[in-house]
């Protein structure tokens, strides 16, 4: 069973902390226990918002947690839901998430960029840009494996919001389109930093390097794969 919903929007999950815990929290239980019920396995996404993002390194599996905000504690309550009620468990850690069929950071840039509006990004927090492409791709290789566990599942590499933004429109064709930086607390995209997010959520995986899953490709290639 795949359990795939959740509450993503960071800053809402800060207003409406009681629906993040039902959705995020209650959910891959739900789902989990679901599963247990008729002999299944049970996978569920989770984010690198269960750290606490002041690791200078990229964080392994068994590294301690230590989510900031609301979002990353309802998702921490989601894996140990989905955990306890199911030894049959796959939990997906993954990370800024771009491509088809959502509203995602790097299509509102390019929106932006097209429309001629002037950009203003964040150079604060650093991460590892994931195409969800890739990451469907490792997820069915997790489920052949038929491994059970916790997974960090992102593309290779790092950048800030800031590199991701001028990766994107350079690769369309926009060559100078008037992109700032800002500090912390200001606006990034469609999206308001009303919290304190983690500033470094780059995350390596100790458990894929077994060989359920080869090492994925850094998030410059797949940025252009995803445009072309």
């Amino acid at each position: 069973m795949l359990h795939l919903a959740a509450f993503t929007h960071v800053d809402q999950c800060e207003a409406e902390p009681e629906k993040a815990f039902v959705v995020n929290g209650l959910g891959p239980r739900n789902s989990s226990i679901a599963a247990a019920e008729v002999g299944a396995a049970v996978m569920a996404l989770s984010t690198d918002y269960v750290f606490d993002g002041a690791s200078a390194t990229p964080r392994r599996e068994h590294d301690p947690i230590g989510p900031l905000g609301v979002y990353g504690k309802s998702k921490l309550a989601g894996e140990r839901g989905a955990r306890e009620v199911n030894p049959r468990h796959v939990i997906v850690r993954t990370a800024w998430l771009y491509g088809a069929g959502g509203r995602n950071f790097v299509d509102t840039i390019v929106a932006k960029a097209r429309a001629g509006e002037p950009l203003r990004v964040v150079d604060d927090q650093r991460g590892a840009p994931t195409w969800t492409h890739d990451l469907s791709e490792a997820m069915l290789a997790l489920i052949e494996r038929r491994e059970f566990g916790t997974y960090h599942v992102t593309n290779s590499g790092n950048c800030t919001w800031y590199d991701l933004a001028v990766a994107a429109c350079a690769i369309l064709g926009f060559v100078n389109p008037g992109i700032w930086f800002l500090g912390a607390g200001l606006e990034l995209g469609y999206l308001w930093l009303l919290v304190s997010n983690p500033r470094f959520r780059n995350a390596l995986s100790v458990n894929l390097e077994r060989g359920a899953w080869s090492t994925t490709a850094t998030w410059r290639t797949t940025r252009r794969r995803a445009s072309s």
